[in-house]
């Protein structure tokens, strides 16, 4: 399993600095929701944790790779662009408007990345993609195309397509903000049931009771820093600063 480091990690997008100098450490096995007001740089922190947006100082460590300026190392060696895909596969991300392939099946959303990255025989893929699946409910919907399922139903595929790359990290970018509440607690109950006690999990959410329910930390930001963090109890029972404690107070 591996854990996150971040040390002085600063991102700006032009001259707007999004992130103003991350420093924290996240233990393998910890499931961190990542909790703040609109525009404090939550999604931008666990985009860079995928290298999907790179960083401008500082680096990042996770497990045995570290991102840096516009590269990412392994040994004091530079990654390829290969090996730098495989790395994003291994912090498996799932997105708030689920990004499916909508030319592709539901299988075959599944099992493109495994046999097209990682090499593994499709048979195999299949065998494994059929399996989550059938865990998730939607074995039935292996042979349909994304625009004839829910919202609810295309999140757990992207849910499900990325634990078939078997992460390291799980990356949840606000999973629920397209849903109805119904299927929103549905979602939640999956990712619950998947990424506690399991993997290294960062969950960007608006979902204060989720929240609270799942995380054995909280990570809250305010203006492109890490404000606050600790594990969850205390920060819902005994904020620590006035930020933290208007915010618990706002969301009661």
């Amino acid at each position: 399993m591996s854990r996150i480091v971040f040390r002085d990690v600063h991102k700006r997008y032009g001259r707007t600095d999004v992130l103003k100098g991350i420093d924290l450490t996240i233990g393998a096995h910890d499931t961190v929701a990542i909790l703040g007001q609109s525009g404090s740089g939550k999604t931008t922190l666990i985009r860079c944790v995928n290298a999907l947006e790179s960083i401008q100082a500082g680096h990042i460590e996770v497990g045995d790779v570290t991102l840096l300026p516009g590269r990412l190392e392994r040994g004091g060696k530079r990654l390829s662009g290969r090996d730098v895909a495989r790395y994003r596969e291994r912090c498996g991300m799932v997105f708030q408007g689920f990004h499916l392939f909508p030319h592709f099946t539901v299988l075959q959303n599944l099992i493109e990345a495994p046999v097209g990255i990682r090499g593994l025989d499709k048979e195999e893929a299949v065998a494994r993609a059929e399996g989550l699946l059938r865990e998730i409910g939607l074995l039935d919907k292996a042979g349909a195309h994304p625009s004839a399922l829910s919202g609810g139903q295309q999140q757990r595929v992207a849910i499900a397509r990325a634990l078939m790359m078997e992460p390291d990290v799980l990356l949840f970018d606000e999973p629920t903000s397209a849903l109805d509440p119904v299927t929103t607690v549905e979602v939640l109950s999956l990712i619950r049931k998947i990424t506690v006690g399991t993997r290294t999990t960062l969950i960007v959410t608006h979902e204060i009771a989720f929240a609270r329910r799942i995380a054995s930390h909280i990570a809250f930001m305010k203006d492109g820093l890490i404000e606050t963090y600790c594990p969850t109890e205390e920060f819902f029972d005994s904020p620590r600063t006035e930020a933290s404690r208007a915010f618990v107070a706002q969301h009661h």
